[in-house]
């Protein structure tokens, strides 16, 4: 299967191209398997729309190039996510719950099926080149100030008592379309490419784009950091454990109705991006885990009364 990386410059044209002329051709590229098809189509809306004008045709395809230079963050960036299942689903759960927002009206959905190939829900700043000197080349090592990393447990305990406000609603997404960025992925590629493609093909400015990922970086940084070993005592082997967790969670609106895990490790992986991408205090999320920790202690523990 074709990964959006290997194609990502053609990808990218065909997304210009449609914004451009007001035609769907992603769709029409759904099913290739070859970049050699994804070139084919472009070369076909070049001669179509410029009639076979290779001088035109030049023009065009310089101005691609020039659009995704100028568009796309560098591949190498997104490397800060790779070597860790947590942090590639923390990147694509974040997707799902945080939007890019447009230049012009906020009021728009940029996602939405029926104007994301609408060049009236496009800002005209799209089509622009920036002088993308100072920005191309930022660096993920400024980390923001104010964030809250390596709170040890000792610290957390403190806050016990801090009472429960289970206000997470993931059935309500405001970002990423699931039905167009699958969450259901297998691999640390796949879930990295989604990430990638839905930033790229967000119609904004590359600074918004490069601000976005900051704070993507920034919060996967705070929530590792802080929660380092809060959850080690999940395993990716224990199909019971997984499902218990799952349960319980599930019950308290804090599973997306979207995630539909494969095998029990991937379940884990889904249990703890979910407790990752929760918006809320360090305090009462730690409080959380461990009370979901002790439920699940005490559930073994009414089961080893009964064999009994």
């Amino acid at each position: 299967m074709l990964r959006y990386d290997e194609v990502r410059e053609e990808f990218f044209s065909l997304y210009v191209l449609s914004l451009y002329y007001n035609e769907d051709y992603i769709k029409q590229a759904s099913n290739f398997d070859t970049p050699e098809e994804f070139q084919k189509l472009i070369n076909h809306i070049l001669n179509t729309k410029f009639l076979f004008n290779n001088e035109a045709i030049q023009s065009a395809r310089t101005y691609l190039k020039k659009q995704f230079h100028y568009k796309i963050i560098d591949k190498e960036k997104f490397d800060c996510f790779k070597g860790s299942d947590r942090g590639s689903w923390f990147a694509l759960m974040y997707i799902y719950n945080n939007r890019i927002s447009p230049e012009t009206s906020s009021s728009v959905n940029i996602f939405a099926q029926d104007n994301i190939y609408n060049p009236n829900s496009t800002p005209a700043s799209f089509f622009e080149f920036e002088n993308i000197d100072e920005i191309k080349n930022f660096s993920l090592d400024e980390v923001q100030a104010e964030m809250q990393v390596g709170i040890s447990p000792s610290n957390k305990e403190k806050n016990r008592d801090t009472p429960e406000k289970y206000s997470r609603r993931f059935y309500l997404t405001s970002g990423a379309d699931p039905d167009n960025y699958s969450p259901n992925t297998t691999s640390e590629q796949e879930r990295i490419c989604t990430l990638m493609r839905f930033i790229d093909l967000a119609p904004v400015s590359l600074s918004q784009k490069i601000s976005y990922f900051r704070k993507l970086h920034d919060k996967w940084l705070e929530q590792y950091n802080t929660f380092l070993t809060d959850y080690d005592w999940l395993d990716k082997k224990d199909e019971k454990q997984a499902i218990y967790c799952w349960e319980y969670l599930r019950n308290k609106n804090m599973i997306p109705f979207y995630l539909k895990p494969y095998n029990t490790a991937m379940r884990i992986q889904m249990i703890i991006a979910c407790m990752d991408s929760w918006d809320t205090g360090v305090e009462e999320k730690y409080f959380f885990i461990q009370k979901m920790k002790h439920a699940w202690q005490q559930a073994v523990s009414s089961r080893k009364k009964d064999k009994k």
